[in-house]
C-alpha cells in the first residue's frame, strides 16, 4: 500500500471545505425552500431559512421529524405515499402541491425532489418553490381571456381577426349577424369573401401598407366610408378601424366593423330635411325681411307723419291763431286811441291778456316746429336750438356750421329733430354743461356730429331700444335716418364722452331763390310819378307784405290813422312783394318773414339788391335773435314783432325814413 502525499491530502481537504462552504451559502441564500431528508427513513436532516420563513415554522420543528409528520402538509397520508414513490423513482416533480403555513395561510408550491449519494449514503433534496403568485397570475390570465371572449362575443360591432395571409381566425357573434354567416363557416377562410370584388385588390394593398407602417391602429372613420358584402351577396356601407399585433411569431390584424346602413339612410333623410328646411327658412327669412322693411318703413312714415303733424299744428297756431290775436291787438290799439280813460284801461288789460296768449302760442309753436327752421333753413334752426338749450337746459352748445344749401322739408325736419333729441340726451345723461354741433357737406353727403365730453356710455347697451332712457331715442334716430338712406354711428365709452355721427345723402338742389334781373324799367312818366304825386312830398309811402289778410287789414287801419303815413299797396306773398316793390317803389316795406312762394328773407334780399333805397322792416310773431339777424343779413334796416306795441311799429317806420334822409319835406 503506497503512502499518500500529505500535501495532496491537505489540498483535497481544503477544496472539500471550500465546496461545502459554497454549497452552504447557496443553501442559506436560496429563494426556494430546501429540505434535506434521509432517503431510508424520511427524517428531515436540514432546512434552509427561506422555507422556515415561508411556512412560519422554527428550525427545531423541522429536524428529526419525518416529512409526512409535519403539520404544514395538507394530506399526510398522500405525502407519505409520494415519499415512497420518490424513494422508488429517485426523482419526482409535482405542481400545485398544497401546503399550509403555521398561520393557516394556504400556499401553492411546485415540489421537485432528487435522490443522490452523500458519502455512500442516500439523501433526498426537496426544492419547494412558492407558486402562489404565479398561480394567481395564471388564474387572472384565464379570467381575463374569458372576459375578453365574453366582450368580443357580446360586442355590438363586428370583430374579425385575420392572420398575415388574411385568413379569418376570429369571427364574433356580431360579425355573424352582420354578414349573415356562422363563425364555424368562416374560420380559416379568406376575408375576401366579405369584400366586394371591385375592392379586393385595393384592400390587400391597404392592409400591406398598414402592416409595414409600424402603426398599431387606425381609428374608425379614418378609413372613410367602405363597402362590405354579406354572405347572401347584399352590399352595404360600413365603417372600420384596424389594429395589428404580433402574437409569438405571428402577426394578427383585427378589424372592428360597424354597419352604417341605417345611419346613411338617416343622413340622406336629414340632408333632404335640411334642404327642405333651408328652403323654408330662406323663404321665411325673405318674408321676415320684407315685413321688417315694411315695419321699418311704417315706423319711419309714422315718425314723419308725426313731424308733419307737428309742423301742421305749428302752422295753424302761427298762421291763424297768432295772426288773429295780433289783428285783435291792432283793433284794440285803434279803439284805445279814441276812448275815454276807463275804456283805455280796459283795452290795456285786454291787450295784456292777448300778449300772454300770443306768448303761450308762440312757445308752443316753437316746441312743435320752430318756424325759423322753415323760414331760414337748417343752420338757422340749429342756432335757435343752441340758444334755446342754453336758456332752458343750461347746456352750452358750440356751433360749427357749413352752408347746407336747400333741403327737402322732411329731411330738414328730421335732422333738426334728431339733433334736438341728441342734445336732450346730453343734457339728461352726460353730466356735462357743454356740447358741440358740426355740420358739413362731404362728397354728396350732409354730415352732422353731436359730441360732448361727459360720462360717456356703452353703445352696445344703449342702442337697444328703451335701454337706460336714451336708448329709444338713438334707436328712433337711426330708424328715421335709414329711411333717407342715411346712417348713425356712435363712438363712446364710459368716462370718455361721446360722439354721434349722422350722415344722409343729398343731391345738388337749388334753393328756391328767384334771381333778380336788375331793377324793373318803367317809362319815365311812371318813374317820375313818385315825385309828381301831390302826396309824395308829405307822407311816407308804405307797402305791406303779409300773407294774412286780417293782419294786413289791422296794420293798414292802424297806419292809416297816422297823418304822415300812406299805404300804397299790400302783397300776400314774397313774390308779390318783389313785384309791387318794382312797380310802386315805396319808401318802406313792412315784410313778414313767413310767407308762401317766397319767404320774407329771400324777398328782402332781392329787393335790397335791386332797390337799396327802399327801407325794409322785418315782421314776425317771434323775437328770436336768429330771425332778426337773418333779415338784417338780407338787407332789412330793422326787425320788430307783430305782438309789440303799435306805437313801437310807427316809431320804427319814421326813424328808418329819417335815417335814410328820405323823409319828404
Amino acid at each position: 500500500m503506497s503512502a499518500q502525499n500529505p500535501n495532496n491530502l491537505d489540498v483535497a481537504a481544503e477544496a472539500l471545505r471550500a465546496s461545502e462552504l459554497r454549497y452552504r451559502r447557496l443553501f442559506e441564500s436560496a429563494k426556494d425552500g430546501i429540505l434535506i431528508l434521509d432517503a431510508e427513513t424520511g427524517m428531515i436532516v436540514d432546512v434552509n431559512p427561506f422555507l422556515i420563513e415561508l411556512l412560519g415554522i422554527s428550525r427545531e420543528a423541522f429536524l428529526s421529524k419525518k416529512v409526512w409528520e409535519l403539520g404544514f402538509l395538507k394530506d399526510i397520508a398522500a405525502n407519505e405515499a409520494k415519499f415512497a414513490e420518490l424513494r422508488a423513482q429517485e426523482q419526482i416533480r409535482y405542481e400545485n402541491l398544497p401546503l399550509e403555513s403555521a398561520a393557516g395561510r394556504p400556499i401553492a408550491v411546485e415540489f421537485v425532489s432528487n435522490v443522490y449519494l452523500v458519502n455512500g449514503h442516500r439523501v433526498i433534496q426537496c426544492n419547494i418553490r412558492d407558486i402562489t403568485e404565479r398561480k394567481r397570475a395564471g388564474q387572472e390570465l384565464i379570467e381575463s381571456r374569458q372576459r375578453l371572449s365574453r366582450i368580443v362575443g357580446s360586442a355590438m360591432d363586428a370583430i374579425i381577426s385575420v392572420d398575415a395571409a388574411q385568413r379569418i381566425v376570429l369571427f364574433n357573434a356580431a360579425a355573424e349577424k352582420m354578414f349573415r354567416c356562422p363563425a364555424a363557416e368562416t374560420i380559416g377562410q379568406p376575408l375576401d369573401r366579405f369584400i366586394p370584388e371591385r375592392f379586393r385588390a385595393a384592400h390587400v394593398g391597404h392592409v400591406k401598407v398598414f402592416g409595414e407602417s409600424g402603426a398599431t391602429s387606425r381609428a374608425m372613420g379614418q378609413l372613410g366610408s367602405l363597402s362590405a358584402l354579406r354572405a347572401d351577396g347584399e352590399e352595404f356601407p360600413m365603417e372600420a378601424s384596424i389594429s395589428q399585433v404580433v402574437v409569438g411569431n405571428q402577426k394578427l390584424f383585427t378589424v372592428i366593423l360597424r354597419d352604417v346602413t341605417e345611419r346613411k339612410k338617416a343622413e340622406v333623410a336629414l340632408q333632404e330635411a335640411n334642404a327642405t328646411l333651408e328652403q323654408r327658412v330662406q323663404a321665411r327669412t325673405v318674408e321676415l325681411a320684407q315685413r321688417a322693411t315694411q315695419l321699418r318703413a311704417l315706423a319711419g312714415e309714422l315718425t314723419l307723419s308725426e313731424q308733419r303733424e307737428r309742423s301742421r299744428l305749428a302752422k295753424v297756431l302761427h298762421d291763424h291763431l297768432q295772426q288773429l290775436l295780433v289783428a285783435a291787438k291792432f283793433r284794440l290799439a285803434l279803439l284805445g286811441r279814441s276812448a275815454d280813460d276807463l275804456m283805455k284801461q280796459a283795452t290795456k288789460e285786454i291787450e295784456e291778456l292777448i300778449d300772454e296768449s300770443i306768448a303761450s302760442s308762440r312757445s308752443l309753436t316753437a316746441e312743435l316746429s320752430p318756424p325759423i327752421l322753415h323760414e331760414a333753413g337748417l343752420n338757422a334752426g340749429l342756432e335757435w336750438l343752441a340758444r334755446r338749450m342754453a336758456e332752458r337746459q343750461g347746456l352750452l352748445v358750440d356751433l360749427e356750421l357749413q352752408e347746407t344749401g336747400a333741403l327737402p322739408d322732411d329731411l330738414k325736419i328730421l335732422l333738426f329733430e334728431s339733433v334736438r333729441e341728441l342734445l336732450f340726451n346730453v343734457a339728461k345723461h352726460a353730466q356735462t354743461r357743454s356740447s358741440a354741433i358740426n355740420v358739413r357737406r362731404v362728397d354728396g353727403f350732409l354730415q352732422l356730429t353731436v359730441s360732448d365730453r361727459g360720462v360717456g356710455f356703452d353703445p352696445e347697451v344703449m342702442t337697444k331700444a328703451g335701454e337706460s332712457g336714451r336708448g329709444f331715442g338713438l334707436f328712433s334716430v337711426r330708424e328715421r335716418l335709414e329711411l333717407f338712406g342715411g346712417r348713425l354711428e356712435i363712438q363712446s365709452a364710459p368716462a370718455e364722452g361721446s360722439l354721434v355721427f349722422l350722415s344722409v345723402p343729398i343731391t345738388q338742389q337749388t334753393a328756391v331763390q328767384p334771381k333778380s334781373t336788375g331793377p324793373a324799367v318803367f317809362p319815365e312818366a311812371i318813374r317820375n310819378d313818385r315825385i309828381l304825386t301831390p302826396n309824395s312830398g308829405r307822407k311816407i309811402r308804405i307797402l305791406l307784405a303779409d300773407d294774412h289778410a286780417v293782419v294786413r287789414q289791422g296794420i293798414g287801419n292802424l297806419l292809416s290813422d297816422e297823418p304822415d303815413i300812406e299805404i300804397v299797396g299790400s302783397a300776400a306773398d314774397g313774390q308779390e312783394a318783389v313785384e309791387f316793390a318794382a312797380r310802386l317803389l315805396p319808401d318802406v316795406i313792412l315784410m313778414d318773414m313767413s310767407m308762401p312762394k317766397l319767404n320774407g328773407v329771400e324777398a328782402t334780399r332781392i329787393i335790397h339788391n335791386d332797390w337799396p333805397e327802399i327801407r325794409i322792416i322785418g315782421l314776425s310773431m317771434f323775437e328770436e335773435t336768429e330771425r332778426a339777424q337773418a333779415m338784417r343779413d338780407a338787407g332789412a334796416v330793422d326787425y320788430i314783432t307783430k305782438s309789440g306795441p303799435a306805437e313801437a311799429m310807427i316809431d320804427v317806420i319814421r326813424s328808418s325814413v329819417r335815417a335814410s334822409n328820405k323823409t319828404p319835406s
